[in-house]
């Protein structure tokens, strides 16, 4: 079984500096979770972690092209989303998982490629 978390948070490590959010480390030095910021109630899971535990979030997919940019620091815009599962249940102000749609496979998106926090209401979309 693969383990997004430690035993417990006692045995393992947080990072904290001045510049940086909090990490939480697994003991094998995984980047597993952080928060935003210091006094942030928020636990929000690594990339790395979603890759471990897809359906830990919900997913919001977009195409390939749009994938760069997020990764330069770009907020996904509505038009940039391709899909979002009816299985799903996305209400604001959730934490997502962002991936890019595959149109040729059966799960239709790869692997989580960011975490975002959903900031307009797509029931409306």
């Amino acid at each position: 079984m693969n383990r997004v978390y430690a035993h417990s948070f006692e045995s393992s490590m947080w990072l904290d500096l001045s510049s940086d959010p909090p990490f939480h480390w697994s003991p094998d030095g995984d980047p597993l979770w952080f928060s935003h910021g210091k006094g942030s109630d928020d636990l929000i899971p690594a990339v790395y972690t979603l890759w471990k535990k897809y359906d830990l979030l919900s997913c919001i997919t977009t195409p390939a092209s749009v994938i760069p940019v997020l990764v330069g620091g770009a907020d996904l815009m509505i038009p940039g989303v391709v899909q979002i599962p009816s299985s799903q249940t996305v209400v604001l102000p959730q934490l997502v998982a962002i991936a890019q749609y595959i149109t040729d496979s059966p799960i239709t998106r790869g692997p989580p490629l960011a975490v975002g926090r959903l900031a307009a209401d797509l029931d409306k979309l």
